[in-house]
């Protein structure tokens, strides 16, 4: 037994050793994958951001070169003998006006004499000012040079928040320092060229003077405008030390967030510009919105990881089980089998739907007892009949067609058919299947019926419900127009005339109001009575309000419509409504009469219609009315 055992586990070991290898196989497979993965997704956020900081850089370097080209035009109006300072306060002011309107990013244009007082300036109120003290005009005076283009750190305004200025020297004859023209960069113009860039909600960007100073973020971050960034180890001071002109790091910048970023920065430093200190753009965006499509790739390759490895221990434990329980499985299998054959049956013999059994060649070979029921039979009499006997003669062709559909795939068909049975022609409806066996042979056929003629019956008798007025069994409103839009377009088809009558019960709602709705509902329908008894069977006549009533006469000229309205109209006032204790009421109707002209629609017909009856009732009731001219045009 022992030996036994032994045998019998080493395949069992070779099975967890063969899952053991194809689990460390996919582990490494996906594991590989997604470190390529995630390598091609930061080298893609890399190339992305980079590609945002160089169009914002490359944007501010021409903004930067054409403030210079306008501060040397200020320098050559300053000192030509026509100087700008010369002007009258108006033409000085349309003069910078000029310049400002000319190039987008401008805020505020100025010259300074050597001093450092504001002599002249776009904004009224700097003028005169004394900014001596000023960062930006102490560098120049400090370390004047022509050639130099200075780009001051971020301050604060007299006028606004933080800004930044662009000045050059204004040399005298001999090259010395004669004064300033400065230009003052436009805030919401880098914002806005900064937010464009931004195509998540999770990147940001910002300008950085070149001694650490932030001028300028997106989205905006009051707090971070004039902090320095120039501390060791920050991603400002690893890029200036790198020494490269574009840089993209990763680590944290508490400035805009305190989550690991990926950060593009890039130095703005125009090649054709002498600029005492450069602006630096950084564009990031944070790590986990970058990675966030391959976490969750990760996350879902984890749970198949896990899923598929569990399944294959699962299945490995499965199926070893199953070989010592094979055995006791087979002989629960086939009394399982044996009941489930007798709780088939017993469905079967007591369900009320009908369930055959047929032979290759329609003969029944079993019938349940609903079956033999229906068709008042014991199975001794049905089995080995052939199913054609217990069909209707008009429906055995359609019947034979079905029956031949059993004998190709998909050997199986549905179909509702007329059949004689105990309780007269009934509709039933069956499904069929053929069963196959291995040579492609029908062995027998399986099909099962159900009685639907009650369900049909109901279905019938709903939709009438649905098109007609419950009270006058005439056709509803919806119904009518309907029936109405058929004719009229069938008249159209053939040329033929169409009329159509509208009439009104007179004094229907005093009726109403003296006797009663049950007298009222009485007179609607001995009303609808005298109505179709007076007029054809082919004329359409429905009901389209309280006491509103509307006839469609196909096939029918104005003057012989007109005929059958006084027909009516006579009938109805010779007629009694007879009431309870003998009492009768007599009523009178009012009718409109108008015919399908060239143009007109069922509308434009019932509009037609109901002006006529509406002179009908205006003119004293109990007539008729005709409206021969088209009411609306263009109704098709």
């Amino acid at each position: 037994m022992a030996a036994s055992l032994k045998i019998i586990s080493r395949p069992f070991l070779v099975q967890w050793l063969g899952l053991g290898v194809a689990v460390l196989v996919l582990f490494s497979i996906l594991t590989v994958n997604l470190y390529r993965d995630y390598q091609r997704t930061s080298e893609r956020e890399q190339e992305r951001l980079s590609t945002q900081a160089r169009v914002i850089a490359e944007n501010i370097e021409f903004q930067l070169s054409t403030i210079n080209l306008i501060l040397q035009r200020l320098i050559r109006d300053t000192t030509d003998s026509d100087s700008v300072l010369t002007l009258k306060e108006g033409a000085q002011s349309s003069y910078f006006s000029a310049l400002i309107d000319a190039t987008p990013g401008i805020r505020t244009i100025g010259i300074l004499d050597i001093q450092g007082t504001m002599v002249a300036s776009s904004r009224k109120e700097l003028i005169g000012q004394d900014l001596s003290w000023r960062e930006y005009v102490k560098v120049v005076k400090n370390r004047p040079d022509a050639n130099i283009l200075y780009v001051s750190p971020p301050f604060r305004s007299l006028l606004s928040p933080y800004i930044m200025n662009i000045t050059r020297m204004v040399p005298g004859p001999d090259g010395e320092l004669a004064g300033m023209v400065t230009i003052t960069f436009d805030p919401e113009y880098l914002s806005m060229l900064m937010t464009s860039v931004l195509y998540t909600p999770a990147m940001w960007d910002m300008l950085v003077h070149a001694d650490g100073q932030v001028f300028l973020t997106e989205p905006a971050r009051s707090n971070a405008i004039g902090t320095s960034l120039a501390r060791p180890g920050s991603l400002f001071a690893r890029h200036t030390d790198s020494g490269q002109q574009a840089t993209v790091l990763t680590g944290t910048e508490p400035v805009m967030d305190s989550a690991m970023q990926m950060v593009a920065q890039r130095t703005i430093n125009p090649p054709k510009l002498t600029i005492d200190r450069p602006l630096v753009i950084a564009v990031g965006r944070d790590n986990s919105d970058i990675f966030s499509l391959w976490r969750s790739d990760l996350l879902s390759r984890a749970i198949f990881f896990v899923l598929t490895s569990g399944l294959g221990c699962v299945l490995v434990a499965a199926y070893q089980c199953a070989y010592y329980r094979f055995e006791n499985e087979t002989a629960s299998s086939a009394a399982n089998l044996r009941a489930t054959q007798d709780n088939f049956q017993l469905i079967v013999e007591n369900t009320a739907d009908m369930v055959v059994k047929m032979d290759a060649s329609g003969c029944f070979i079993y019938v349940n007892p609903a079956f033999c029921e229906l068709f008042d039979a014991t199975p001794e009499q049905l089995l080995g009949t052939h199913y054609q006997k217990e069909v209707a003669a008009a429906e055995r062709k359609k019947l034979n067609e079905y029956f031949s559909r059993l004998f190709s795939p998909p050997y199986a068909v549905s179909f509702t058919q007329q059949e004689s049975t105990v309780l007269g022609i009934r509709h039933l409806q069956w499904t069929a299947k053929a069963l196959v066996d291995q040579h492609g042979s029908i062995t027998e056929i399986i099909a099962i019926g159900r009685d639907l003629t009650e369900h049909m019956n109901q279905m019938g008798a709903l939709e009438d419900q649905a098109h007609h007025d419950f009270l006058t069994g005439l056709a509803n409103r919806r119904y009518f127009m309907n029936l109405g839009t058929e004719e009229v377009q069938r008249a159209r088809r053939y040329g033929s005339s169409l009329s159509l009558l509208m009439l009104d019960i007179d004094n229907f709602k005093h009726i109403n109001d003296t006797h009663g709705h049950k007298v009222g509902d009485q007179v609607l329908q001995a009303f609808s009575h005298i109505v179709q008894q007076t007029l054809r069977n082919i004329d359409i006549i429905g009901r389209v309000g309280g006491e509103e009533f509307v006839v469609l006469m196909p096939e029918t000229p104005l003057a012989d419509a007109i005929d059958a309205a006084h027909r009516l109209k006579n009938a109805v006032a010779a007629g009694q409504v007879q009431l309870e204790r003998d009492n009768s009421l007599q009523i009178t109707v009012s009718i409109g009469a108008t015919s399908m002209w060239p143009g007109s629609g069922l509308e434009s017909m019932l509009e037609a219609a109901d002006a006529a009856l509406y002179q009908a009732k205006q003119t004293g009731r109990n007539k008729v009315c005709v409206s021969e001219q088209p009411v609306f045009a263009g109704d098709h």
